[in-house]
């Protein structure tokens, strides 16, 4: 790949199998029984505040490969920041998938296909549901270990 890197090519596609990694991020969050389930521990360690960091990163870092995949697939999906006829680069990309994630809204890109849109919204709901979730439970356990 740095070869190509080196010989000017700037747009590569990936494929992943995620059946695992999907298969694990479930298991940790909804699997009692998981040895690394989200809500088992009774104090905040730092190992849950980079846990919580580090799941978020991910889904960032997933959702900018389907925004990726699907410039590729429905040119002009995204527009904004260059023209309207170029790729937007892997930095503009996660740019905006951090703030669809975090729900800031800051980026100069906007959604414009409905494929692009709908990936978008179903970000935005995951990632205001992840900061719900995983925030409220850090604060209540940050809570009731100050308690005790």
């Amino acid at each position: 790949m740095l070869y190509l890197y080196e010989k000017g090519y700037r747009n590569f596609l990936f494929f992943v199998d995620s059946n695992n990694i999907i298969q694990k991020t479930k298991d940790n969050f909804l699997n009692v029984q998981a040895s690394k389930y989200l809500f088992n521990d009774k104090i905040v360690s730092l190992d849950e505040l980079y846990a919580a960091g580090a799941t978020f990163t991910l889904l960032v870092w997933g959702f900018a490969l389907v925004y990726s995949v699907c410039q590729q697939l429905y040119p002009n999906s995204i527009v904004g920041g260059a023209p309207a006829t170029q790729l937007r680069s892997w930095i503009e990309l996660l740019f905006f998938s951090f703030s669809m994630q975090s729900g800031t809204g800051l980026s100069d890109l906007l959604p414009a296909s409905p494929q692009t849109r709908a990936i978008a919204s179903i970000q935005m709901f995951s990632g205001v549901m992840y900061i719900t979730i995983v925030v409220s439970h850090l604060v209540g356990l940050a809570a009731n270990t100050k308690e005790k």
